[in-house]
């Protein structure tokens, strides 16, 4: 899901109306930190669900 969204993000903010296989022509307003940042914010999501948060037994 993290992934998903971050790309989402990534064609929206940081491509713009460039070509995919060209970064040079990526014209977005976004360098790229807001999908940089959806993945570290859900890795850190799943890290959190699997293994902080206490199961029933």
């Amino acid at each position: 899901m993290a992934s998903i969204s971050a790309y989402f993000v990534w064609l929206v903010s940081t491509k713009g109306d460039g070509v995919v296989t060209d970064p040079s022509s990526w014209n977005g307003a976004d360098p790229g930190f807001g999908a940089g940042t959806v993945i570290l914010v859900g890795m850190i999501g799943m890290w959190y669900v699997g293994f902080q948060v206490p199961t029933r037994e």
